[in-house]
């Protein structure tokens, strides 16, 4: 579940994006493909791209 303040929503891959006030009210998007629940949840289904950043290093799958 997201913290307080914090919005989950979808880009039209499906993908997930973030904002809150640790983004400064900015829009982070992500590649991961997601389920969007209810109160603010979500479950990970997998990656769009293939690609994981692990310590700054990109490594595909």
């Amino acid at each position: 579940m997201a913290l307080p303040g914090v919005i989950l929503g979808l880009d039209s891959r499906g993908c997930l994006f973030i904002e809150g006030p640790m983004t400064a009210g900015a829009r982070v998007q992500t590649n991961d493909l997601v389920d969007l629940q209810e109160d603010n949840r979500f479950v990970w289904i997998g990656r769009v791209d293939n690609i994981i950043n692990s310590g700054g290093v990109k490594v595909q799958i």
